[in-house]
């Protein structure tokens, strides 16, 4: 079941590379020089079938290409239609990082991802897109009592549930 999961989220609509990017905010600072851009209040991205809300966005470019995205908020929420049978992949962290070259995403603080009924925490989660790959962890808190320490959490619901008639003898 959990091969199902991580192998569903490792694909993206090919559709969505090739849309354009729009992106909406109340404030934008751009600097084409460092090759950065900055955008902040109410943030929405959308290209295809993604979609990020966050606080604030900045957006990292070498030679004209987006090299890095980087999300935050109070949560930052991504989600993407992976398959046009499957039901929307959704993402929420205080920060969301993206490297589109490496097809790498990384949720910090707080993260959580949810498919379907099925879902995933952990302070930190990072997904490799090319080796379908999800790791969760962690940080441990100097603070936290040791009784009460974070763990790594993936709660995964049944296919499907048996009916009344599958328990009846004949």
């Amino acid at each position: 079941m959990l091969n199902l999961v991580l192998v569903q989220f490792g694909y993206a609509l090919e559709s969505d590379r090739y849309a354009a990017i729009d992106i909406q905010a109340n404030r934008a600072v751009l600097s084409e020089l460092n090759g950065l851009a900055v955008y902040s209040g109410q943030v929405q991205l959308s290209q295809g079938s993604l979609r990020i809300n966050c606080d604030t966005l900045t957006v990292h470019t070498q030679n004209g290409a987006v090299s890095k995205v980087e999300a935050t908020g109070t949560p930052a929420r991504y989600q993407q239609q992976l398959d046009s049978n499957q039901p929307n992949v959704q993402a929420e962290a205080l920060a969301i990082v993206y490297f589109p070259a490496d097809e790498k995403v990384l949720l910090k603080r707080s993260a959580k991802l949810f498919q379907s009924n099925n879902v995933f925490e952990g302070d930190h989660m990072e997904y490799d897109l090319r080796q379908q790959r999800l790791s969760a962890s962690h940080t441990s808190d100097e603070a936290q009592d040791a009784l009460t320490t974070k763990r790594v959490r993936m709660t995964l619901q049944p296919q499907s549930t048996p009916t009344a008639d599958v328990h009846k003898t004949p």
